[in-house]
């Protein structure tokens, strides 16, 4: 039954993200496993004790409804 499903898509079909960029994800293009999955700069994990050049890994912070923080990383 595809009734729930199709329900959650028209809910979220207008959905429109906020504007992001995505600069520290290009600059390190080949620590990137896929090139169809950002990194978005505001809320990317930033590596502590490392140079700016070495600070980036594809990861972000995910912060859920209920205030956990998650990382989502490749």
């Amino acid at each position: 039954n595809t009734t729930v499903l199709r329900k959650e898509f028209v809910k979220h079909k207008k959905y429109k993200p906020a504007d992001y960029t995505f600069e520290a994800y290009k600059k390190h293009e080949a620590k990137n496993r896929y090139d169809d999955v950002i990194c978005i700069d505001a809320t990317r994990v930033i590596l502590k004790g490392r140079p700016p050049e070495d600070d980036y890994i594809h990861a972000n912070w995910m912060i859920m409804p209920d205030s956990q923080k998650y990382i989502c990383t490749q």
